[in-house]
């Protein structure tokens, strides 16, 4: 009788429990998932790579090959029912691998490797409209600053005149602006899927040697 009466109040106590959640899902719902006040927590995970192959009757040559790999975890909040803002602080690196033939004529080759990183700070402002229930369209505007440094590698000569691979070390400052257009889609109450399908952008990235800071290199990017 006694595990009679726990299951029934067990099944009562769940019953309650599930409909209460059903509740607030419904009213989460209808005041809308991106409520004034609200926090939310995201970002991006992305990892680039590249890779060439050169080949000439039976024999087969490496080419040049590049991995990217960012990191930026993103937190934002809601300011009322149009606006929110965002903030993403994290980091990107980058490699390139070059070879080049060795002159000595054994058919060798030398690896070289350039790399870069940045610390990236990423702030946000963000307006949003509900499109239906779950979907919104969230347009942004962004702006980012990197900080870091990085290394190039070169095929230098000794004092005895022979080769070998030496680096010349930069640091990196790096700016950037984008206005981005994408949508946004809720499963659930707490999980949100991003798509973006367009943006506007400007990108700059100063290397300056850390032996000369009169040696500079300026590369632009935008689209």
């Amino acid at each position: 009788m006694k595990k009679l009466i726990l299951t029934g109040l067990s099944s009562l106590f769940l019953l309650l429990l599930s409909t209460q959640l059903k509740a607030q899902e419904i009213e989460i719902i209808e005041g809308g998932f991106l409520r004034a006040g609200s926090l939310y927590a995201g970002g991006n995970l992305s990892f680039i790579g590249s890779g060439s192959n050169y080949k000439e009757a039976d024999e087969e040559q490496k080419g040049p090959g590049s991995t990217t790999i960012t990191i930026l975890p993103e937190i934002g909040y809601v300011l009322n029912d149009k606006y929110a803002v965002g903030l993403a602080l994290g980091y990107s690196s980058f490699a390139n691998k070059t070879y080049q033939e060795k002159s000595d004529g054994s058919g060798e080759e030398w690896k070289l490797k350039d790399s870069d990183g940045l610390f990236i700070i990423n702030p946000m402002f963000k307006y949003y409209k509900q499109v239906s229930t779950r979907l919104y369209c969230m347009p942004s505007i962004g702006l980012s600053v990197g900080f870091g440094s990085g290394k190039d590698e070169y095929v230098g000569t000794n004092n005895n005149g022979d080769e070998q691979v030496e680096s010349i070390d930069h640091k990196n400052f790096g700016f950037g602006a984008e206005f981005r257009t994408a949508l946004k889609f809720f499963p659930s109450t707490k999980w949100a899927l991003s798509f973006s399908y367009g943006s506007v952008y400007y990108n700059t990235n100063t290397r300056t040697s850390k032996e000369d800071a009169n040696i500079k290199t300026t590369s632009n990017s935008y689209g």
